[in-house]
């Protein structure tokens, strides 16, 4: 009964969980995605990162005792920070993945939503921070836990859209970012801009 919803012969409504990949990942990828933007956040969501929390450490970190340098980079990770197991996954890359030649890079659009009892051990093993604009609500919390100077954090209350403060260990630097359009066409996430940039791709095909 507790597998029935997982089952494609009962016509269960998560069979996307139903058996192994077909497709092989190993280190010879220069870039793996999992997309779960299409899972339902409070059903399917939760149970997707589990599986690849624990896919990702015990098959692609654990298993790595050659040179190969490992990147895992985490989006809107305060989604897992509301899963104790997830969390414990997130701890656990930041304690002991550099071991495997691993690095871990979690990124979180809103500071509150990720700041908690349970990831200030995150915080404190990260070295390298990067901060974008962030909520000008937000920025005293974030001077005081991250041991911002009242100059970093007056930039930070009036930096604008591509500019950023970077800080590894005691160093910081500003930042300005400047993504040439080939790049853009892949990390652009405004609907409106994208429509816009395809239909100048069309024009220019028709021409």
């Amino acid at each position: 009964m507790v597998m029935r919803d997982y089952c494609r012969y009962t016509n269960g409504g998560f069979t996307c969980f139903d058996g192994q990949s077909t497709v092989t990942l190993n280190y010879e990828i220069p870039f793996i995605n999992f997309d779960l933007s299409t899972l339902n956040e409070k059903s399917e969501l939760p149970l997707a990162q589990h599986i690849l929390c624990d896919f990702i450490w015990e098959q692609l970190v654990k298993r790595n005792n050659s040179s190969h340098k490992i990147r895992v980079l985490i989006d809107e990770a305060w989604r897992l920070v509301k899963i104790p197991e997830a969390l414990e996954f997130l701890d656990k890359m930041f304690r002991r993945a550099r071991k495997k030649n691993t690095s871990t890079v979690v990124i979180s659009q809103q500071f509150h939503e990720f700041y908690s009892e349970g990831t200030k051990s995150i915080i404190k093993n990260a070295d390298t921070k990067l901060f974008l604009p962030p909520d000008a609500t937000s920025v005293k919390d974030i001077q005081e836990v991250f041991q911002l100077t009242e100059g970093e954090a007056e930039f930070l209350r009036t930096c604008r859209r591509g500019e950023g403060l970077l800080k590894v260990n005691n160093i910081s630097a500003k930042l300005e970012i400047e993504i040439p359009p080939v790049e853009m066409e892949f990390v652009e996430t405004n609907q409106n801009n994208k429509h816009e940039r395809q239909m100048e791709k069309q024009k220019v095909g028709v021409a």
